[in-house]
């Protein structure tokens, strides 16, 4: 995955803020794109409603592996 090319201001922002482990940045910037690729494609205003759609997407992905939160990104 080329790190650089994928949201790159947010990439800065999560590392100048030291908001996350710089190993895990592109984890991070990988999530938040997909989330914006799905809000672009479902322009509701309820933003709550649209984090419940974007998960239950997930669920139906079969590309998304199913992961218990012990091996989601480690600190």
């Amino acid at each position: 995955m080329a790190t650089k090319s994928i949201l790159p201001d947010f990439q800065a922002f999560l590392r100048v803020r030291k908001l996350v482990p710089e190993k895990h940045i592109p984890y991070y910037t990988h999530w938040a794109s997909k989330f914006l690729k799905f809000c672009n494609k479902n322009t509701q205003s309820d933003h709550n409603k649209l984090v419940l759609e974007f998960m239950d997407s997930l669920q139906k992905d079969k590309d998304v592996p199913d992961t218990s939160s012990d091996e989601r990104c480690e600190p």
